[in-house]
């Protein structure tokens, strides 16, 4: 899941605006496009991204009028309720009845793959969001590099994202207020239904490990007690957890085990030896069409 490493104060065109600005004086001290993405440390599809934007960087983009609303496909709705437990943020309007879903990732080619997904509900294509990154470990060098050429003292978080336009609250049987509710600050946020049992399928379950899977200690053939599949979980309680982990079994029949993480009342769903490759099977055909996200099936479970 995401960590709140960003200062949000600050808009994302404001921010792109300003490594424009930096990205252009750079160009005027002679430095070519791979010395610039070092100093950055931001890949050159994102310097390429801001240099051929350079005159849209402050227009809004313009809303796609619908004359309606269609409901999502079984394969849309699959492939919302995974990045949903996944990724993908849901946001109330603060004035209609309406919501909006926002994904967000820093692999490119996955975010185009959802806009090709659901282009019905989407009004523009993929677009870079850069965002101050307020997280002081890893960057020290690159501020300092930065600070020395520019007299700054920043560095930034890039991904890239989609939205949707706002949609109705009875769009595809309510699933979105499914996973919504509010908290005890009267704040919207995700949450896991009951009725989660009926949302578990292949399809879903693919889309939730492309966000939020990964693999461990498949390098090599060595037994490791940890070695295995788990799923980032960090967003929901314990008894959410434990609800996704019995659909998993009542749908797929998987088993899973729920992991502490060292923090405290955070927990990752682990899949359990008995069930790893039968879950493999089951998200390989649907994930081998998504080319960027195939890393996260370890080769020796790849269908050769």
């Amino acid at each position: 899941m995401k960590e709140k490493i960003y200062n949000n104060n600050l808009k994302t065109k404001t921010v792109k605006k300003e490594v424009y600005d930096i990205i252009m004086d750079l160009y005027g001290r002679n430095r070519t496009i791979n010395e610039i993405c070092e100093i950055l440390k931001l890949p050159e599809e994102a310097i390429l991204y801001l240099y051929e934007k350079r005159d849209n960087l402050r227009t809004k983009t313009k809303r796609k009028e619908k004359e309606e609303i269609l409901n999502f496909s079984h394969i849309q709705t699959g492939i919302l309720v995974g990045t949903i437990l996944g990724d993908a943020h849901i946001k109330r309007s603060k004035h209609q009845p309406t919501w909006t879903i926002w994904f967000e990732q820093k692999d490119k080619l996955y975010i185009e793959h959802l806009y090709n997904q659901f282009y019905d509900y989407i009004n523009h294509p993929p677009r870079l969001a850069l965002r101050i990154n307020n997280y002081r470990g890893k960057y020290e060098d690159q501020r300092q590099e930065i600070n020395r050429l520019l007299g700054i003292n920043k560095c930034w978080k890039y991904s890239w994202q989609i939205n949707t336009y706002s949609l109705p609250d009875k769009i595809s049987n309510n699933i979105i207020t499914l996973f919504s509710t509010k908290d005890s600050n009267n704040k919207w946020i995700k949450t896991v239904p009951l009725n989660i049992d009926e949302f578990i399928n292949p399809i879903s379950l693919t889309y939730w490990i492309a966000d939020d899977g990964y693999c461990k200690n498949f390098i090599d053939n060595r037994k490791s007690l940890n070695r295995g599949l788990y799923i980032c979980t960090e967003s929901f309680t314990i008894s959410e957890i434990e609800l996704l982990s019995k659909a998993l079994f009542n749908k797929l029949n998987l088993i899973t085990t729920i992991h502490r993480r060292s923090k405290k009342d955070q927990y990752h769903l682990y899949f359990s030896a008995l069930s790893l490759k039968e879950a493999y099977d089951i998200i390989y055909p649907y994930l081998s069409k998504i080319p960027s996200k195939l890393y996260k099936i370890p080769e020796i479970f790849k269908k050769k």
